[in-house]
């Protein structure tokens, strides 16, 4: 559930004459039917993650929950939303470990490879895919690993991240505890983590579980979950240096548990080093070292109201998107919900209606929103799972995608000083780009030359405008 950045090559909502009438939060025109998305395997199938790919094609990972075999369950869509053939022939794939199996979450590798990580009877289950669906047999064998903990412990995966360098790490549970394990672009534990590539951390119970991965900008691993402590759940971070020990500057010994009730479903780092945390139904934000950010909301919690976060996503505005489920009352009316909400923690009301859109499959449906990814073209992808039939089920994957950020119209900041110039792009939604400094014998040194594109053109929100800036006359 870690994709909070994918590049996308272009700006596709230019493609689309329809989306230059889209409100922010509505469902995006261009993708599925009016939006949205569904998929059936075959039985009652769970989307628990999603990621997108260079080229926008989508990927959505989970598992079967009802009888029948539960095996890793992969759908892949084009960027416009139908079924993508040149995946395994229609768009699905289902992999066996040969036990109780489930795909938590998946990652896409630069060089297009799928790596999606969960269960396999009670091991830590790996699987790597290449484009077309196929299993990749550079692989662990045959494209499959198995990561045992400890000789009859429950080994669960739920998270997964890339690192820079190509090593592979999941995150999950052994025999109740936080666990991680590294591994090798081959497949094989990376040796130089932890104790032979795996890492098992007491938090404070003998209910522990993390479900959420993430890599800071200096190459440190958070992971976040739960942890019970008098009869309930608390949210508990660990934070681990690049070798898999406890980051002792975190907190004081690599670990925090939060003094309020809550979980953490999802985790992002944002561009300042502060963690953000979703789940049951609130959102949570951390300071670099630890400690709750008391800007965030007046004591470091904040909700979206009738959205129940479960995921998020930040733009890079510093607003956050807040990803869930809203509800009447009666379960069997759950529909997908996003919200938004300033970086401070406060309900955004310019997005939606009055802050928040909410999503029914169909008509009586039973919709539940798991997992988002923001693109950079302001489209906001969601997955998750819809049963026409209420609570009773089955279950499909489902998917929408909506246009999250809006657009800018170009202002002309010709002669303007660099820092006039940035002001009228923030105004109009769009952001400075590149800026060359030339000289010249006719603008006072720091007055805008020229800018590209021209005014008046229209761009996706927070597009980046270039900017050519006199350095005064040549001496």
């Amino acid at each position: 559930m870690r994709r909070w950045l994918v590049v996308l090559v272009g700006v596709g909502a230019l493609m689309f004459p329809a989306l230059l009438t889209a409100a922010r939060g509505d469902l995006d025109p261009t993708f599925g039917s009016g939006g949205k998305v569904t998929t059936d395997f075959g039985a009652s199938e769970v989307g628990w993650a999603v990621a997108v790919q260079r080229d926008g094609r989508i990927v959505v990972a989970g598992h079967r929950w009802d009888s029948g075999p539960h095996d890793f369950l992969l759908a892949r869509y084009t960027a416009n939303g139908a079924p993508d053939r040149s995946f395994a022939g229609d768009g699905k794939v289902a992999t066996d470990f040969g036990g109780n199996d489930g795909a938590s979450d998946v990652e896409v590798q630069r060089d297009g490879k799928i790596v999606a990580v969960g269960r396999g009877s009670q091991d830590f289950a790996l699987a790597r895919y290449r484009p077309d669906g196929s299993l990749d047999a550079t692989f662990g064998a045959g494209g499959k690993v198995l990561t045992d903990f400890q000789p009859g412990s429950n080994d669960v995966a739920s998270a997964v991240v890339l690192q820079a360098d190509g090593k592979i790490v999941a995150g999950g549970s052994s025999a109740s505890e936080f666990a991680l394990a590294r591994y090798l672009v081959d497949g094989a534990l990376d040796p130089s983590f932890g104790s032979g590539g795996r890492v098992v951390t007491p938090i404070s119970s003998a209910d522990d579980h993390p479900f959420d991965l993430a890599v800071q900008p200096d190459g440190k691993l958070v992971a976040a979950g739960w942890t019970f402590q008098g009869g309930g759940p608390h949210i508990a971070l660990a934070r681990y240096d690049r070798n898999g020990s406890l980051d002792t500057s975190f907190d004081g010994d690599g670990i925090v548990v939060a003094p309020f009730r809550g979980a953490a479903a999802h985790l992002l780092v944002q561009r300042d080093g502060k963690l953000l945390v979703t789940g049951l139904g609130e959102l949570a934000r951390f300071t670099a070292d630890g400690s709750l950010d008391h800007s965030f909301g007046g004591d470091g919690t904040a909700q979206a109201y009738d959205v129940g976060a479960f995921a998020a996503a930040i733009q890079p505005d510093g607003k956050i998107l807040v990803i869930g489920t809203v509800s009447s009352g009666r379960v069997q009316t759950r529909d997908f919900g996003v919200a938004r909400l300033s970086a401070e923690g406060r309900l955004d009301t310019t997005f939606g209606r009055y802050g928040s859109v909410v999503t029914a499959f169909s008509p009586g449906s039973d919709d539940q929103a798991l997992d988002g990814v923001l693109l950079p073209d302001g489209r906001l992808v969601v997955s998750g799972m819809t049963s026409r039939t209420g609570e009773s089920g089955p279950w499909d994957f489902a998917v929408a995608r909506y246009v999250a950020i809006r657009f800018c119209i170009v202002p002309n900041v010709r002669h303007k000083t660099l820092r006039a110039a940035s002001s009228s792009l923030t105004k109009a939604h769009c952001r400075v780009g590149s800026v060359e400094r030339k000289y010249s014998a006719s603008a006072a040194k720091g007055r805008v030359l020229s800018q590209r594109p021209r005014p008046r053109t229209r761009l996706a929100e927070l597009s980046r405008v270039s900017l050519v800036v006199s350095r005064g006359r040549r001496r």
